[in-house]
């Protein structure tokens, strides 16, 4: 990962995050039940989570590693991974590390039976240099399953309120991650961009299971609430820093008026659209 998209992990938008961890791991929840879906962790495996931010999913496979595995979280963000270490410290899990590091680069100091990330791998520089360092972390017939955005249009939760935030302040540049072909949330979004690293790194039986359904933006029944989440976190969070907090109000209205109707008295929902993608590597 190069150093300006580790950088836009830390900072002032990991505390950001870190304010609507609850809200953001209700709403990735679903999304990211797919994923270990397909992977499957047995007791007895250990599995390396890829970009585990706050640690949700770190929890998920300790639990389904157990008895006789564990799982080991890495991630760029400190301030994420301590409050990871908060979480599995309240639930006394015996079989957790955490390390703050460059999952691209990293020699882990163990063999993995299984590889797994929610939305923490499209933001590699070099993809297949990266992918090619997982397989090395993993023993011979080791799984991958990892889930990613569709592409940006795909996915109307962000598209939508991105337009609506570029309409109201246009002087204002989109982020480097949300532009096409960067590395980003949405940079494996075109099929082929996801495969041919991984087929580079020498990862076979590569599979892209499509997902869509809708998703709770902000975990409240409030547009207000689902607004201020917006406000804070994921692109249009990212978009209101840019355009500073002189055009906040200009931001906050354009949200308001594009989520508003998606508002119920059940929440705000719209929908999102994911890959789960799988992989072995073979002898």
């Amino acid at each position: 990962m190069n150093s300006s998209l580790a950088q836009a992990w830390q900072g002032e938008y990991a505390v950001r995050r870190l304010r609507a961890q609850e809200q953001t791991d209700q709403q990735l929840e679903p999304l990211g039940r797919t994923g270990l879906t397909a992977l499957a962790v047995q007791p007895g495996e250990w599995v390396l989570d890829v970009g585990c931010g706050a640690g949700a999913t770190v929890l998920e496979l300790a639990r389904a590693a157990a008895p006789g595995g564990g799982v080991c979280g890495v991630d760029v963000s400190e301030q994420m991974l301590e409050r990871a270490r908060e979480r599995c410290a309240a639930q006394r899990l015996q079989n957790v590390q955490l390390l703050a590091a460059d999952a691209a680069s990293c020699d882990f100091e163990r063999h993995f039976d299984a590889l797994y990330s929610r939305f923490g791998v499209m933001f590699f520089d070099d993809p297949a240099a990266a992918f090619a360092n997982l397989r090395r972390s993993v023993v011979p017939g080791g799984r991958l399953a990892f889930v990613c955005w569709q592409a940006l249009a795909q996915n109307p939760w962000a598209a939508q309120p991105l337009a609506a935030l570029r309409a109201a302040v246009p002087e204002a540049r989109l982020p480097e991650m949300f532009e096409p072909g960067r590395p980003g949330p949405f940079y494996f979004g075109d099929p082929e961009r996801a495969r041919q690293p991984l087929r580079a790194a020498g990862w076979t039986d590569i599979e892209l299971t499509p997902h869509r359904m809708p998703i709770h933006i902000g975990g409240c029944m409030s547009l207000e609430s689902a607004v201020g989440y917006s406000m804070e976190v994921g692109p249009p969070g990212r978009f209101v820093v840019a355009a500073g907090e002189r055009r906040a109000d200009d931001c906050r209205q354009a949200l308001t008026r594009v989520l508003a109707p998606f508002t119920t008295q059940r929440g705000t929902w719209m929908e999102a659209a994911v890959f789960v993608i799988t992989a072995v590597s073979r002898p």
